[in-house]
């Protein structure tokens, strides 16, 4: 009895924690977003698909040692040399402990600290004639995967869209993110994204 007590207190506490670094993570981009972009409003509750940005991540990676200049699926937005933290194993590690997690939980206010940001359901955000569309009419909305937190507690890889509220885009901007942890603060390390998209 005592060993199933204490094996319950710690997966609790690792869940706990992960959930932790997760607001960490999400918090971090955020701020570091709406410095870039500050007429993001409004967020859509329900998360992205968390494989996304480590499908991303994975097709930079294996496209690494093609020319720039050739096609290209995904690459990194810096200029070369490219670092790469995760390598193939680390891939495959990630994939396996996160292909089962499928179900994420909506976004809800107190994920966000500080942030006057509007929270909505995707359904809303697509109907123009929406009271929420109507007020945001022109602003930018944005919505993100909760975030892949690697092994070792390093590096996070985050997947984002940002869109225009009110109006039809056939090009949302899409960009996979890794951040490394620098002194308990996510810090963007490289931005991946499909340079055959015109944003």
């Amino acid at each position: 009895m005592k060993i199933t007590i204490c094996l319950i207190s710690s997966i609790l506490l690792i869940s706990c924690s992960t959930s932790k670094i997760e607001k960490n993570v999400v918090n971090d981009f955020l701020k570091n977003q709406l410095i870039k972009s500050p007429y993001i409003k409004v967020v859509v509750k329900e998360p992205l698909q968390k494989l996304l940005s480590l499908e991303c991540y994975e097709k930079a990676y294996q496209d690494r040692n093609i020319r720039l200049g050739d096609m290209i699926r995904i690459r990194p937005e810096s200029n070369p040399p490219f670092i790469w933290p995760i390598d193939s194993l680390g891939i495959i590690k990630l994939k396996e402990k996160y292909k089962k997690d499928t179900i994420s939980q909506r976004w809800r206010k107190n994920d966000f600290q500080g942030s006057k940001l509007k929270l909505a359901n995707a359904k809303t955000i697509r109907d123009f004639k929406s009271r929420l569309s109507l007020r945001y009419f022109g602003d930018e909305g944005i919505t993100f995967s909760k975030p892949i937190i690697t092994t070792d507690k390093e590096f996070a890889l985050l997947f984002f869209k940002t869109f225009t509220l009110g109006k039809y885009s056939t090009h949302p901007m899409q960009k996979a993110i890794l951040m490394e942890n620098k002194e308990g603060s996510w810090r963007i390390k490289e931005i991946y994204d499909d340079p055959n998209v015109i944003n």
